[in-house]
């Protein structure tokens, strides 16, 4: 009798020891921080995480004019906070809207005087958006136009506001009550991300140092970084995209296609592109730039499509698109490869179109392999030399990531990050390579 009991308990345990060892099997997922070649494990955002306004509405660079002195640093997140904190206590006082700009030539009218910080994006964006960002109240008065760059005069005790649009010929002056020791007091305490910048001239639109291209003139060697990436689930979006509801699946020349009354969605296994689109939207343009920017990134937030590396990258008021790309300590992150972009557009109503890449970068490999940069000046005169290419075509330089999938590719995934100078030519971001860009 007691033999018996003793057995049927010994096979309940055997029995409850085998269903904790399959749950344990079924939950298992390898944990390469704690691999022993010291991976870095990277915050596990799944599909983003909650930023404000201000970490994406933010310069890609900040530059310093000071009399015969140009420094920079495309390592804004320490300055971009600070500044922010500071100018998000003012007001604007006054408004002067599409004024030329030669209305600002006093700025830079005594070379031994000039003191001013420049502001830097990539795209053209509102005023009111810039205003938003940096959470200066302009309750009371209807900003409107566009900036991509904004120079705080620092010569006065206090500091006077310029907005420049992309075409560098109308000029937005905001008077806002800053202390001009403020700012200074920010850029002496960032001063070690500083490091000297050139001014580049190539044509008559960016002549002088207010419109001038500015970039960092003899760049230190950067590492090429490599990351192990992940593919995030299809499945789990869709259910967030349709709603929980019911949708089929077909697959048309090797891309599936979910789809209901409501919504279609498509995946891409070879690009890893994943495209929303609303049936009941259609593309429109937008007939208020801002509220349609502010809508976009509600969107994406909601999303969780973005994340403190994101920046705005580009808008397009004609098909209201607003695109964000990502960046490793402050470098835009490009791509050879694959479409790395993240692109949202609004419709009449609601979001007409939504895509990204459904690529995550899970973990950092250490990397010691440096790559050396050519100067910025050797990157120009290989341009303007060049019998393929016109210098007057370009229009920005900057430093970036080149990334690619390894070419020694394993199980792990491997993505490889390039150091690389881009190129702003005719329109089209290229990367400069021996001499020419591809």
């Amino acid at each position: 009798m007691i033999k018996n009991i003793l057995k049927s308990l010994f096979l309940f345990l055997l029995v409850i020891s085998s269903l904790v060892l399959t749950v344990l099997v079924w939950r298992y997922e390898r944990d390469f921080s704690e691999v022993e070649t010291s991976l870095t494990a990277l915050p596990n955002t799944g599909y983003g995480e909650q930023v404000e306004f201000s970490q994406i509405i933010r310069p890609y660079q900040y530059v310093l004019i000071d009399g015969n002195e140009v420094n920079g640093t495309q390592d804004i997140s320490a300055m971009n906070t600070a500044l922010n904190t500071e100018l998000s206590s003012s007001e604007v006082e006054s408004l002067q809207m599409d004024t030329d700009l030669s209305s600002v030539d006093h700025v830079i009218s005594d070379i031994d005087a000039q003191h001013f910080l420049i502001l830097d994006f990539m795209t053209d964006i509102p005023v009111k958006t810039f205003l938003a960002a940096y959470g200066i109240d302009y309750e009371g008065f209807d900003p409107r136009g566009n900036l991509n760059r904004a120079i705080i005069d620092l010569q006065d005790n206090e500091a006077e506001l310029y907005l420049i649009d992309k075409s560098n010929q109308n000029t937005t002056f905001v008077n806002v009550e800053i202390n001009s020791s403020a700012i200074i007091d920010i850029l002496s305490s960032e001063q070690t991300s500083f490091e000297r910048f050139s001014s580049i001239i190539t044509n008559s639109s960016n002549a002088s140092r207010l419109t001038s291209i500015y970039s960092p003139s003899a760049p230190a060697s950067m590492n090429r970084e490599m990351f192990i990436s992940s593919m995030m689930s299809v499945e789990q979006l869709n259910q967030v995209m349709f709603l929980y509801n019911d949708y089929s699946s077909s697959n048309q020349n090797g891309i599936t296609v979910y789809e209901n009354d409501q919504v279609a969605t498509y995946y891409n296994n070879e690009t890893f592109r994943y495209l929303y689109q609303n049936k009941h939207e259609e593309e429109s343009s937008s007939m208020n730039d801002h509220v349609t920017i502010r809508k976009n990134f509600d969107f994406l937030n909601s999303h969780r499509s973005m994340n403190s590396a994101s920046i705005i990258f580009d808008y397009n008021s004609d098909n209201s698109e607003l695109v964000l790309r990502e960046s490793i300590d402050g470098k835009l992150v490009f791509s050879d490869e694959i479409n790395n972009t993240t692109v949202v557009r609004d419709g009449i109503d609601e979001i007409y179109e939504f895509q990204r890449m459904q690529l995550r970068m899970s973990t950092q490999i250490p990397s010691q392999d440096s790559v050396e940069l050519p100067n910025i000046e050797t990157v120009r005169y290989d341009i303007a030399n060049s019998d393929d290419l016109s210098l007057q075509f370009v229009t920005n330089f900057v430093l970036g990531y080149n990334m690619r999938f390894s070419e020694e590719q394993s199980e792990l995934n491997l993505v490889t990050f390039t150091p690389s100078w881009f190129i702003l030519y005719d329109g089209e971001w290229m990367r400069y390579e021996e001499g020419g860009l591809n």
